[in-house]
């Protein structure tokens, strides 16, 4: 169960729900969109769950590390990741709905003081990528969170703009 210890989170499952609003318009590539991908990568020594589900125009993705708990913001570094792959090669914004951390709702503790980066109410060419299957997908995340290492990139914008 999540617990703050010296003023920091620490559980083992963080789950996160986002949308993107599609303004009543009719998008076919969004609203036919229905994928399911499921991984462990390693971080730190530390092999992490992740799940992430899209359809239509709504997300949900499941980190967790189950034989211990970590500190929030390791989890949360993860989550941010493969939200940044995602929103680059889907070319949406999916706002953030929801946050749990262990399943209590950590929403307004969270994004109260954050940025709204992961926000637009641009439309952009959507590239639609297909994935054979789990491997795949794992595979080019690994690819691309290494090239944005490599390349020194530290915030999204600079991939958007």
């Amino acid at each position: 169960m999540a617990r703050i210890e010296n003023e920091i989170l620490i559980g083992k499952t963080l789950e996160w729900k986002g949308v993107f609003d599609l303004e009543n318009k009719f998008i076919p590539e969004i609203i036919c969109t229905n994928r399911k991908h499921e991984f462990s990568i390693d971080k730190d020594d530390i092999s992490i769950n992740i799940v992430l589900i899209a359809k239509a125009n709504k997300k949900r993705s499941f980190i967790n590390h189950y034989s211990k708990d970590m500190v929030y913001d390791n989890l949360e570094k993860v989550l941010f990741e493969l939200l940044k792959y995602e929103n680059i090669f889907d070319s949406r914004f999916y706002t953030t709905t929801e946050l749990e951390l262990d399943g209590i709702d950590i929403t307004a503790n969270i994004f109260q003081e954050g940025l709204t980066y992961f926000k637009s109410k641009n439309f952009y060419t959507y590239i639609s990528l297909k994935y054979d299957d789990n491997a795949e997908y794992k595979s080019l995340f690994q690819q691309w969170n290494g090239m944005c290492d490599n390349l020194g990139i530290v915030h999204q914008m600079y991939l958007y703009s």
